[in-house]
């Protein structure tokens, strides 16, 4: 018998005979929890809290329950509460940030990560489902940021660095990505994220033989790798092998559904091989399945500035700007970068374009979106 079972046998008779002290109740509702029997924990927290008001242990486990439930709704509700009960508790901040985030509102899951961290400025766990909430909302740079800082409070975090460098890649930042790459295959060389990073890599530098090999031990041990059988898509079609390249493709567009966090990768994958059909197809759908984020908007704009359908890429814009925020534009001419916030839409929107505050260069938009 574990450590938990042992817990569950000692004060399942104890609350069955004190029903209605709130404390027994409240010690075997965390058990439950722990033991991972989150219906049952429900059943008598709920009892708990019909006994005592405002309670932020309750509300906290409570809320973890609902969470393991899929009742996220009830579960942001007493989670709320938790963290308004108790600030000074970083578990409920966290709690609280990632139902935010597996119902796909990262903006208010960033709130409630960094008011968390005014408190817990050093804690890994906040830091880093702000890391993971940026990056799906499609604030990259932010993302980034987060992750070096998660890195420094903690160097041998192998999913921040591995996360840090896909990052680096995407953004093409080659030279700061390579030594944490090299870094993560030297003392994890057997990790699937090694091989991951090394086959993107390769593919960014031109070496499709090595990339294809990375991703072939991937796909041995994991047939159904997502993010492998994407690059090996993209991998078969530079080498000129479409039949190979259309499988692959077909592979993943069958599994992609499920899975939300893979529909910026196919994304970028139809981008990458100019498929601008299939591109602004799958920004499409991910902009319905995952309505919470920003980066799927942004790319829409520049796909439809692109086309010429200048009302569908402005509609896209505001869209972005409403979810994000903000979003920052860059002069062509000189470089310089201007922030907009969702008080200038109506204004820019009518004008079709912005001066640029360096060198007076009229900025289009929305073409002249960087912030993906």
């Amino acid at each position: 018998m574990g450590k938990i079972e042992k817990a569950l046998s000692i004060l399942e008779p104890i609350a069955r005979h004190s029903y209605d002290e709130p404390d027994s109740l409240v010690y075997l509702g965390i058990a439950y929890v722990q033991a991972e029997k989150p219906q049952a924990a429900v059943s008598v927290l709920e009892e708990a809290k019909e006994l005592v008001e405002d309670h932020p242990v309750i509300e906290l486990f409570l809320g973890r329950a609902l969470m393991a439930l899929g009742r996220y709704e009830d579960a942001e509700e007493e989670l709320s509460i938790a963290v308004d009960l108790d600030p000074t508790e970083p578990r409920a901040w966290d709690d609280l940030g990632k139902v935010f985030y597996v119902q796909g509102k990262y903006a208010e899951a960033i709130g409630a990560l960094r008011n968390g961290l005014e408190q817990f400025p050093n804690d890994i766990r906040l830091q880093s489902m702000l890391a993971l909430s940026l990056y799906r909302l499609g604030d990259y740079e932010s993302s980034i940021s987060c992750w070096k800082r998660v890195i420094e409070e903690k160097p041998d975090f192998l999913t921040a660095k591995s996360n840090y460098a896909y990052l680096l890649l995407a953004k093409d930042r080659l030279e700061e990505a390579i030594p944490i790459v090299e870094e993560i295959q030297e003392n994890n060389p057997d990790d699937y994220r090694s091989y991951l990073l090394e086959a993107d890599l390769k593919l960014r530098e031109g070496d499709l033989e090595t990339s294809q090999k990375c991703l072939e031990i991937l796909l041995e041990r994991d047939p159904e790798n997502i993010e492998a059988l994407v690059r090996m898509a993209v991998v078969a079609k530079l080498q000129g092998n479409t039949v190979v390249s259309n499988d692959y493709f077909e592979l993943v567009e069958a599994q992609v559904e499920s899975v939300e966090s893979c529909w910026q990768c196919l994304c970028e994958a139809y981008r990458k091989l100019g498929w601008r059909t299939r591109y602004l197809n799958c920004l499409l759908r991910w902009s319905k399945i995952d309505s919470g984020s920003a980066a799927s908007h942004i790319e829409l704009a520049k796909v439809y500035a692109d086309m010429g359908y200048d009302d569908l890429a402005f509609d896209a814009w505001e869209r972005a700007i409403e979810i994000l925020g903000w979003l920052r534009v860059s002069c062509i001419q000189c470089g310089c970068e201007e922030k907009l916030e969702p008080h200038d839409i109506n204004r820019v929107r009518a004008a079709g374009s912005i001066k640029c505050p360096s060198c007076n260069a009229s900025i289009r938009l929305p073409e002249s979106i960087t912030a993906f």
